[in-house]
């Protein structure tokens, strides 16, 4: 064994992030650089596997290069990132397209395509995941029939992560949890769907191989240690796709749920079997224990929603921010306080990107309903906090409505520190809100899963109980729950009554 550190890689919608834990799951150091986004048309959006790789060296490199922890002590290497996108890659490994990222919706034609031969209902019956545009197997289609000659060059489509993991160890590679994110999965058998794999017309030789998370699926190859200057040799194992982030909370048996409060929201919650929506609202995939599966869904947008009214609002924050020495969103905090649960009769709808579950209606667009003129930005500040809380609601009922119970809800990340925004979560949904100690919980998770493989642990379940614990419990308050479900009823109608004009907005344009 060599040290008792393990550095991890996630490959995030944003940002490159590099972080080296100790085998507690503290953080010793961390690097974080943002990748740009290209959107050459409307409607696309396309990441560089270059930019991905650049930012990966350039951040081992640094970690190192602080001296915290060297490079021999170094025990394994672990990788997670973002989902429902592939890489095509040729056997050299060099990238042959930009990734088309899981905000794109180009393939919307593949789709239409696609369920003219098999029904979404059957599709979604194999795979857990509904047939829609953001997910992978569309846009392979769409490489197809649009860069036959990439499609045809292409050996293998990987996942951000494993396209990073093979330019790593020259291992081609993926995992279930990645693996069930591209629609071409079936959730039951664990193997690549032949039928769908047909209908999508992908060659099953062109897909990876797909290994357990916790395994060691190779080691840094001596080019890659002249990069980033990690040791030749250190093990690197799978690693799991970003949905692994339900470790970082320590949701980890029957009724836990894991709640998301990034750019976008989710509630995910463990099963101990594979739960079906019949209208296909939910996801559902598995979880890196083998005795469980997770159903859940995500909603388009929480962090996004608060991001916009900080930056077209609250610019006169900025140096108040600055001479005080705290972030704007900590002043907008105090001005949701300031405001009273309700906002005083003022509604915010969140989908100012469409809006995933369980509506999943990409022509829904953002509303503040109940504006007067005794409205002032507290009260916007905290409907806008309340809006979200309603679409995570709204996630919540929609799988207890499925016959599963949740017992609690938890909260890892810097995003979630909020402790006003965690009680509204509480006090709308009506259940205890618990945080942990984890500020990223896909790295976190990542670190379990190399920790586990090298024998740090001896299970997932032993690593996330001494890494993951509960620092605050926020309880709903009765009367703020009373008030939010009046509201929430109104929530509901107006995206129902609304739903036509949304539609109509969109021929518009």
């Amino acid at each position: 064994m060599k040290g008792r550190y393990i550095l991890t890689i996630e490959i995030g919608t944003t940002a490159c992030k590099v972080i080296i834990f100790d085998d507690l799951g503290r953080k010793i150091v961390a690097y974080s650089k943002e990748h740009p986004t290209f959107t050459p048309r409307v409607g696309w959006a396309e990441q560089d596997p270059r930019d991905w790789e650049s930012s990966v060296v350039e951040g081992v490199r640094s970690v190192l290069g602080t001296k915290r922890v060297s490079a021999s002590e170094i025990s394994v290497v672990s990788i997670t990132g973002q989902m429902h996108s592939a890489v095509p890659v040729d056997k050299t490994s060099k990238p042959l397209l930009r990734c088309i990222i899981l905000t794109d919706r180009r393939s919307s034609k593949q789709c239409e395509a696609v369920s003219s031969e098999i029904s979404p209902s059957e599709i979604y019956r194999i795979t857990g995941n509904r047939l829609d545009p953001y997910i992978t197997a569309p846009k392979l289609l769409w490489i197809k029939d649009n860069q036959p000659k990439v499609f045809e060059k292409t050996y293998k489509f990987l996942p951000p992560k494993d396209f990073i993991r093979l330019r790593l160890t020259d291992v081609f590679a993926t995992e279930p949890i990645d693996a069930s994110g591209s629609l071409l999965y079936n959730i039951r058998t664990g193997e690549w769907s032949t039928e769908l794999l047909k209908v999508f017309r992908i060659p099953e030789e062109k897909m990876p191989e797909i290994h357990e998370p916790t395994e060691v699926i190779g080691e840094i190859t001596e080019e890659a240690a002249q990069k980033t200057h990690l040791e030749k040799g250190t093990p690197v194992v799978v690693g799991g796709a970003d949905d692994i982030d339900i470790l970082g909370t320590g949701a980890i048996q029957t009724g836990l749920a894991s709640g998301h409060l990034g750019s976008s929201g989710e509630i995910a919650v463990c099963v101990d079997n594979p739960i079906f929506d019949p209208l296909g609202r939910v996801e559902c995939y598995p979880h890196v224990i083998k005795s469980l599966w997770v159903v859940g869904g995500p909603t388009s947008n929480a962090g996004t929603a608060l991001r916009w009214l900080k930056d077209n609002f609250a610019k006169d924050l900025a140096d108040r921010s600055r001479r005080e020495g705290i972030s704007v969103y900590e002043i907008l905090d105090d001005e949701a306080v300031a405001s009273e649960p309700g906002s005083r009769g003022l509604i915010f709808l969140p989908y100012l990107t469409g809006e995933r579950c369980p509506i999943w209606d990409p022509d829904a667009r953002g509303v503040l309903f109940g504006l007067t003129l005794t409205h002032s930005r507290k009260e916007v500040v905290r409907a806008v906090m309340e809006g979200v809380a309603y679409s995570l609601r709204d996630v919540t009922e929609t799988i207890e409505g499925l016959g599963v119970k949740i017992e609690e809800i938890r909260f890892a990340d810097r995003a979630a520190k909020s402790r006003v925004w965690r009680q509204i979560i509480a006090d709308v949904i009506g259940k205890s809100v618990l945080f942990t100690n984890v500020e990223e919980s896909a790295s976190l998770g990542t670190m379990i899963l190399g920790a586990v493989g090298i024998g740090l642990y001896k299970t997932v379940t032993e690593a996330c109980r001494k890494t993951v614990k509960i620092v605050e419990t926020q309880n709903p308050y009765d009367k703020n729950h009373e008030t939010y479900s009046k509201l929430y009823s109104l929530y509901k109608m107006l995206y129902q009554n609304l739903y036509s004009e949304f539609k109509a907005l969109q021929n518009i344009k």
